[in-house]
């Protein structure tokens, strides 16, 4: 028999592992009929996101955005986590330039 609590959780873990702390807050939530990784930005704790892992059109296990769209397939950590930066990353506002700036 296939442990298919497992199966989604260890991407999940792997991935929760790929953000830079600093920046981030990634935990595993275990507990409901499909686990997640909550990614919470520390800069702006307003921007997170619910990732959950589950099979794509061709079966394969990959991560998915709360809003029902495929991220990449478990095996790309990376492009998965940097995919997830982008999207909650703070974007600071363009420094305005005064005339006591330019001077």
């Amino acid at each position: 028999m296939t442990d298919f609590s497992s199966e989604m959780t260890e991407p999940l873990d792997a991935l929760a592992r790929a953000f830079d702390p600093q920046r981030f807050s990634a935990r595993v939530v275990r507990g409901y009929a499909l686990p997640f990784l909550r990614v919470v930005s520390l800069e702006a704790p307003s921007l997170a996101e619910r990732i959950t892992v589950r099979p794509d059109e061709a079966g394969a296990p990959s991560f998915w955005w709360s809003w029902n769209e495929r991220i990449a397939p478990v095996h790309d950590i990376c492009r998965t986590a940097q995919k997830i930066t982008t999207v909650l990353g703070l974007v600071r506002p363009a420094v305005e330039h005064t005339e006591e700036s330019r001077a």
